[in-house]
């Protein structure tokens, strides 16, 4: 007769202690990985979504230019924030509707919004949100229609602030994670806070490669936007 020998109870739950603590360690770096491949390729959409968007209303204005449009000519004069009337906000969403399928608007934002070091950003926080598609949000900081007689620059006068965040209202709600800050140009393109044309535009915003280098990029995020689009559309840091 041979002894069958096996695990001990104690031995059993060691091992099991053992693969939850591993689990706990890699899962959530797992899932973080997960999470900014979801962000950035929803990011990518949203760019090209919101960039036709604004590229139909033009052409279906017959003008090449947003300030020249009915929404900017019309609405975008006084108060196009949270404090604006009633009347103007809903002119703005009916005309923005007309090109991107807005399923709701709101004011500001509804959680905090976070910059990389985790303290509480009010960049959006007087903004008009849209709810568009796919759980992504529009906030739009307006800016009232002004024109330079002559200008050599990519774009010279941006006619608005757009933040997109690619998951709505679910967390982190971080500036280079799931939210992300662009300029709107005059001709309806889109370009990222930290890219070389913003900085051509004004050298009073920092290029991603002095504000969000490395593997752990700190500060308010903005300038990733930059990164995450030079990159190919991916976010290549913590």
């Amino acid at each position: 007769m041979f002894n069958k020998k096996g695990f001990t109870l104690a031995e059993v739950l060691i091992t099991i202690c053992i693969i939850g603590v591993m689990a706990a360690i890699t899962l959530p770096a797992l899932k973080y990985n997960v999470d900014k491949n979801t962000w950035a390729t929803s990011l990518k959409t949203s760019v090209s979504v919101l960039t036709n968007g604004f590229a139909q209303m033009m052409a279906s204005e017959d003008v090449d230019d947003l300030r020249d449009t009915t929404l900017w000519y019309e609405y975008v004069k006084g108060d196009t924030g949270s404090n604006a009337s009633q009347e103007v906000k809903d002119a703005i969403k009916e005309e923005l509707n007309k090109y991107f399928k807005v399923d709701k608007m709101s004011d500001g934002v509804p959680t905090p919004v976070y910059n990389l070091q985790n303290g509480v950003s009010t960049g959006m926080d007087n903004s008009l949100r849209f709810y568009l598609p796919n759980s992504t949000t529009m906030n739009i900081v307006f800016y009232k229609p002004v024109f330079s007689a002559s200008c050599k620059k990519t774009f010279c006068n941006p006619v608005a602030n757009v933040f997109i965040d690619v998951n709505g209202d679910k967390r982190p709600n971080t500036y280079g994670k799931d939210i992300f800050r662009f300029f709107l140009s005059e001709r309806g393109r889109l370009y990222g806070y930290g890219s070389e044309t913003v900085n051509e535009y004004s050298s009073g915003f920092k290029k991603w490669q002095d504000a969000c280098a490395g593997k752990d990029p700190q500060g308010d995020g903005y300038a990733c936007t930059g990164r995450v689009i030079d990159e190919g559309y991916e976010i290549n840091y913590k």
